[in-house]
């Protein structure tokens, strides 16, 4: 839950004073056997939406395919949960792609971590409440990521932490569905 609030005391006595909701989700994730996880994860300020509904099946530690709705992997920054960033809000109001959309990626880790993948198509209109009837073209999204962590595996290295990251997406022009 993350609220912002603005109370004026003495001196603006007919100021704006309110309290908004700025986030309110409960978020449920999970494991069945081994390799099976999931994720449900409804937003319920403002109009409620879900954001994340997504299960992830493991054949390996360097394959996982994962479908429903979830982040594109595009953006290294939207990796960091929004309780873990500095601010309330995150660098960019308008990012270049969607924030979450409803497809499949295929994901791992290579070479004990230091190289990740992710490979996905996804319907490029993001979640209901972005566009409440659906997909409704048939372009595709098709997004990828490579994440480089030369130094991970260093001990006592203050390199340890840099990450390379290369990210693209591929859409076509959107034609109507019929």
């Amino acid at each position: 839950l993350h609220l912002d609030t603005r109370l004026y005391q003495g001196e603006n006595p007919g100021a704006i004073q309110n309290l908004d909701i700025r986030r309110a989700r409960i978020d449920l994730q999970g494991r069945i056997h081994r390799r099976f996880t999931f994720r449900i994860q409804p937003e319920l300020a403002g109009a409620p939406y879900i954001r994340n509904a997504w299960a992830d099946w493991e054949f390996g530690r360097s394959l996982h395919l994962r479908w429903g709705q979830m982040k594109v992997p595009f953006s290294s920054s939207w990796l960091t949960r929004d309780n873990n960033v500095n601010f309330v809000e995150r660098g960019s109001a308008s990012p270049v792609h969607p924030f979450f959309d409803r497809g499949f990626t295929l994901w791992g880790e290579l070479l004990d971590g230091t190289v990740t993948y992710n490979l996905g198509g996804y319907t490029g209109v993001g979640t209901e409440v972005d566009v409440p009837s659906g997909d409704v073209d048939s372009g595709k999204e098709w997004a990828a990521r490579l994440f480089l962590r030369p130094f991970l595996n260093w001990d006592d290295s203050v390199l340890r932490g840099l990450i390379f990251v290369l990210g693209s997406t591929w859409q076509g022009e959107s034609v109507p569905a019929n």
